[in-house]
């Protein structure tokens, strides 16, 4: 399976360089030339991916499914109130590792079904 991974926002705290990985800097979505892009990186990307450990309700995870793509997230703070498990989003546990992502995407992508019915 090939992937690649965008970074939004905010990276690590050193420069990576990966092939397949690429970081893009805060989009701010107040100035139309970055709300362009930030539209154009959801309508064109499969999973939205938001790792956080703690979040009080996150309203990205309204903006994904609006562009009909996925979230995996965990289940912390008021995720599940905005990312449905099972209905837009794959929701794992709130300590998870990234492990716990990596084995969320082809419960999402490769089960007959699973991707159409988030």
């Amino acid at each position: 399976c090939k992937a690649e991974m965008m970074i939004c926002g905010s990276g690590p705290p050193h420069s990576i360089a990966r092939k397949g990985l690429e970081l893009i800097p805060f989009l701010d979505k107040n100035t139309p030339a970055d709300r362009d892009r930030l539209f154009g990186l959801f309508q064109d990307a499969n999973l939205f991916i938001l790792p956080v450990r703690a979040e009080c309700y996150g309203i990205v995870f309204c903006w994904s499914p609006a562009f009909g793509v996925p979230s995996i997230a965990p289940a912390v703070g008021g995720v599940p109130a905005a990312a449905r498990n099972g209905r837009s989003a794959r929701l794992v546990d709130p300590l998870a590792w990234p492990e716990a992502y990596v084995a969320a995407i082809p419960a999402v992508i490769d089960r007959p079904g699973a991707f159409e019915a988030l």
